[in-house]
């Protein structure tokens, strides 16, 4: 699969409304957990988020992250924590089930 860029400039007007928002955030920290359907772009959002490539993404539909993995950086003087999951409805058994065989990557 191709690795896609996250940080050209279809991001940025995303990374600003972000930025906007958390400089209204009254905490100064943030924790987000991503989920959905394999290859609809979770790993995508979180490099638009941090502006750099610290997720693995495909151009396929098929799943690219296999484990739950921790992603950490800062915007707006507000520490943000994205967790990122595999497609959890691309299981078969039960997602509470296939949630509690995954892995868990800091």
């Amino acid at each position: 699969d191709e690795v896609k860029k996250s940080g050209d400039h279809r991001f940025q007007p995303l990374r600003r409304r972000l930025s906007a928002a958390l400089k209204q955030f009254s905490q100064n920290r943030l924790t987000l957990l991503v989920t959905g359907r394999p290859g609809v772009g979770k790993s995508t959002l979180i490099n638009a988020v941090f502006g750099k490539n610290l997720c693995l993404v495909g151009s396929s539909t098929t799943r690219v992250t296999d484990s739950i993995r921790c992603h950490q950086g800062e915007l707006s003087g507000v520490q943000v924590i994205i967790w990122n999951t595999s497609g959890l409805l691309d299981f078969e058994e039960d997602d509470l089930e296939a949630a509690g065989r995954l892995s868990i990557r800091t």
